[in-house]
């Protein structure tokens, strides 16, 4: 995971958005504007890291609201 942690913080750039959809309950985090993935991680079952050639675009956390509140 920190290999991951640097990759990320290396491939952020000025932008860091930030979008939920209440309805499926997923939080999703872009480094930069949002784009395709062409290849994804599942770093647990709630947390799919997404990629494009190889460098780490964004997050995607599922069931957000509810694991907050346990």
């Amino acid at each position: 995971f920190y290999q991951d942690a640097v990759q990320i913080n290396q491939s952020r750039k000025k932008n860091l958005i930030i979008n939920y959809d209440n309805e499926a309950d997923v939080l999703y985090v872009s480094f930069d504007s949002p784009q395709k993935a062409d290849d994804t991680d599942f770093f647990s079952d709630n947390v799919l890291v997404r990629k494009k050639n190889k460098a780490i675009i964004g997050l995607t956390l599922l069931h957000f609201k509810k694991s907050l509140s346990s």
